[in-house]
């Protein structure tokens, strides 16, 4: 802003002039908020037995330099894997939809999330989660767009081996006699493919 006009002189400026190092000249900027979301994803463990529980871990940051308001990270589990329990350190988690609901991340912090499923088939099963809204924008990445390269998207894998296992039994001598030694032969194979 700068005065255009005066009626009386000015002692040290010139109304409309446009210089900004006088006295009757101003300016403000005004930065809109951003946000830098990111999300690091691990497994624990990575190689699980069918029956157990593996737990997937979220660590959710924002590097600012604003507050992040109406945050939600989608997190659905794997075929293959059955919810059991999931622990936010802030928000919720609904299975059902695979949304964790945030809410707001001031710049600094980190929200957690860990879920706990239960491996129910064999083989390979890679569990993703991204940020899927806020309601500023990201300075590095687009919310919901499922862009693995970006910061705000992260993959964990386990690995639920797949194994064949087959067992023979032997014997020496079939047709003993009475009190005399037999010895019996096992032998366990594994056709995999683990």
């Amino acid at each position: 802003a700068e005065v255009a006009t005066a009626d009386q002189p000015d002692i040290d400026s010139t109304p409309g002039n446009n210089d900004p190092d006088e006295d009757d000249q101003d300016s403000v900027t005004i930065m809109a908020p951003q946000i830098d979301l990111s999300l690091t994803k691990t497994a624990v463990p990575t190689t699980v037995v069918v029956g157990e529980n593996v737990t997937f871990n979220i660590n959710l940051a924002n590097a600012g330099p604003s507050v992040a308001t109406g945050v939600v990270v989608e997190d659905r589990l794997p075929s293959g894997i059955s919810f059991q329990c999931a622990l936010a350190s802030q928000g919720t988690y609904d299975a059902q939809t695979g949304f964790w609901t945030v809410g707001t991340v001031s710049a600094g912090q980190t929200p957690t999330l860990s879920i706990i499923g239960r491996v129910d088939t064999p083989g390979n099963k890679t569990n993703t989660a991204q940020v899927f809204a806020a309601d500023q924008p990201d300075i590095d990445s687009t919310p919901g767009n499922n862009d693995p390269d970006e910061d705000d998207q992260d993959s964990a894998t386990i690995e639920a081996p797949l194994i064949d296992l087959s067992l023979t039994k032997s014997v020496d001598d079939a047709t003993p006699d009475v009190g005399e030694n037999v010895t019996f032969t096992i032998i366990v194979s594994n056709a995999g493919p683990d």
